[in-house]
């Protein structure tokens, strides 16, 4: 709907101003404010989507944060999409709990090995990129994703 104007003539000084003006007048103020309160109403409604999809992203940002499980059995099962974190040990066994449908469900362990006997239990389903080989000292990150597995380790740290 487009605003409604005014029709008659500029008035000046002398010229008559009859109730049809008047009413044109009343008609057209009230028509454009019933516009501007539907414009206002569709402003308003606007604003209150983007509040809920702003919290909706929010919320999503909460829930994507990877949250770190210090542990400290070294039998355990473990879940998706939290990083697990051990110290120094001398043996891992892991089983991992089913993952969520429909999502990227990744497995990850964090340890430094105690010896060179380090052993790390998964399930037989798990392929190794490069089978791992522990070594006493270093520190492991251990990475499962659809049965497909990667390892990487580092050095303690030079003090």
């Amino acid at each position: 709907m487009a605003a409604q104007k005014i029709n008659y003539q500029n008035k000046v000084r002398g010229d008559l101003f009859t109730s049809a003006n008047a009413n044109e007048v009343k008609e057209a103020v009230n028509h454009n404010a019933d516009e501007i309160t539907t414009l206002q109403n569709t402003v308003s409604g606007v604003s209150q989507s983007l509040t809920r999809l702003s919290q909706s992203v929010t919320g999503l940002r909460e829930e994507t944060k990877i949250v770190k499980v210090q542990q400290t059995e070294t039998t355990v099962a473990i879940d998706p999409n939290k990083m697990n974190i051990w110290g120094s040990v001398a043996a891992l066994n892991i089983t991992l709990t089913p993952g969520t449908d429909g999502i990227a469900n990744e497995y990850m362990l964090q340890f430094t090995a105690a010896s060179d006997n380090f052993t790390l239990t998964l399930s037989d389903t798990v392929r190794w990129a490069v089978e791992p080989e522990f070594q006493a000292g270093y520190t492991y990150y251990v990475s499962i994703q659809d049965g497909l597995g990667l390892c990487a380790g580092w050095e303690a740290a030079a003090s």
